[in-house]
Formats: structure tokens, sequence, C-alpha cells
């Protein structure tokens, strides 16, 4: 296969395929800490450098669940209709943001352009902060004896990784 023949299409695996996939997933899980070589069958290796080391991740995670996958590209800096749909917001409501200068942007003519990352930073700080909340909820909740499960049941559901 070669880049040129590569093109976006969706991608299953049989119920064969998530068996071993479970397999490579609990292989991935337990060296997490190393990054892995690929290596071809002459013997010549290379790192897979973190990004593409993450996406098999969770590729694999899906695949070995059941679900399809389809990988969608986009191009950097993002406009400000892209940041909303990642953000799952509104635009008029991520204009305010920039407005407000919560997420950085570059302006390009009459139009604001706004990196990936910024988008993906902001994501992260607002569920800190979602997490937070909700802990000094349960916390307070406790306190006062309206909330009856025990501290280390809700830290477990808090700190649930979310697909």
């Amino acid at each position: 296969m070669t880049a040129n023949d590569l093109k976006v299409e969706p991608i299953v695996a049989s119920k064969q395929q998530q068996l071993e996939l479970a397999k490579l997933e609990h292989f991935l899980n337990v060296f997490t800490e190393e990054m892995p070589i690929l290596a071809s069958k002459t013997g010549e290796q290379i790192e897979l450098p973190e990004p593409v080391f993450r996406l098999i991740v969770q590729a694999v995670h899906q695949l070995a669940k059941g679900n399809g996958i389809i990988i969608e590209t986009f191009h950097q800096p993002l406009t400000i209709w892209e940041a909303a749909g990642f953000l799952n917001i509104r635009w008029q409501d991520l204009e305010q943001l920039l407005d407000k200068g919560e997420i950085p942007f570059t302006p390009v003519g009459k139009f604001r352009r706004i990196q990936f990352e910024d988008v993906m930073a902001y994501q992260q700080k607002q569920e800190q902060l979602r997490q937070e909340a909700l802990t000094e909820i349960i916390r307070i909740s406790e306190e006062s004896g309206l909330y009856s499960m025990q501290r280390a049941q809700a830290d477990k559901l808090v700190n649930q990784p979310t697909e």
C-alpha cells in the first residue's frame, strides 16, 4: 500500500479480528510508557511518533469494542465554525470566548483563525473545572449528610474516563 492508495474510508473489524485486537489493546496498555518501534521484515526500525501511537491506541480500543472508525482530517488553523464544532458550541458563543481572551486566535483579514491545540487546551481546562465543581458538590453533600455514597465510590465515578 502506498500513500497514494490511501483514502479516507470507514474501518470495521470482524469478530475474529476483534478478539485479536483485544489482545493488542492489552499489550498496548501494558507498555504505554515506552514508545513502540515499527520494524520491517528486513530489519529496518523506526520509533513511532507519540501522536501516531495515540492514534493506534484509540483505533485499537474502538475496533476491539466492535465499533467502526473513520479518520477525519482537518487543516490548521481552524475557522471559527470548525473550532465551534470541535467544542460542540455555537459559533456565536465561541466568538464571545475569543472576545474575552479565553482562547487565543489570529486575525486573518476580517476572520479569526484558531490553533487546534488552543481549542483542545480550552476543552481540557473546562473539563478540569467541571470535575473540580463536581468534587466540591460531592464534598458539600457528604458534609451535610445529603450524600450517602462512600468517597471511594464517588471518586471512581468522578474520575471515570470518557470515550
